[in-house]
């Protein structure tokens, strides 16, 4: 058996991951949803989980979802507006819905933005475009508030802001991912 590593091209890309959240399930059944998975039960799992997500995102059905792990977004209209701006700026870019498990009926899943064709010399250039949104991350603001609580005298304050604002790069890189695959 030959165990030489698989060469050839290479597809990369990067994802955003904006958040982790869950909703109701919907009855669909406990389980993880693996992706490498191709018989005809898990295909339509997979997809049946996804319109779930989807319906969930709808501002209407919004009070079925919980955001759990959001370090750039404290609601799901932050994560709409933060999503919009970089799909019309990347127009390559999409939204990924992600499914982990099915669970106490809630689904997990992740929330993302996949910019096909990047790798991580171009984490620079994405993390400028993100802050040219406008959006201020979610543990920045949070790390604000604490800071304000915390100190009484105002110029201390604004020193520790200070400091927080250079570290505003770290959380959006630190929410960047990026794969290699084979093509």
């Amino acid at each position: 058996m030959d165990s030489s590593p698989i060469t050839g091209p290479k597809t990369t890309y990067c994802e955003l991951v904006v958040y982790v959240g869950r909703c109701h399930a919907d009855g669909l059944p406990a389980g993880r949803f693996p992706a490498a998975l191709t018989d005809p039960y898990s295909v339509k799992r997979m997809s049946d989980a996804r319109k779930t997500i989807e319906r969930y995102l709808i501002p209407t059905q919004r009070w079925g979802l919980i955001i759990d792990y959001h370090s750039l977004v404290s609601s799901n209209a932050e994560a709409d507006r933060l999503a919009l701006y970089i799909l019309k700026r990347v127009p390559s870019a999409m939204e990924v819905l992600e499914p982990h498990q099915c669970i106490h009926g809630k689904i997990i899943f992740s929330r993302k933005i996949r910019f096909p064709g990047c790798s991580e010399k171009d984490v620079e250039t994405i993390v400028k475009m993100l802050k040219e949104s406008g959006h201020v991350p979610n543990e920045f603001l949070l790390e604000a508030e604490r800071v304000r609580t915390l100190y009484r005298s105002e110029d201390r304050v604004r020193e520790k802001i200070r400091e927080l604002e250079e570290e505003i790069d770290s959380i959006w890189r630190a929410a960047l991912k990026f794969y290699s695959t084979p093509s």
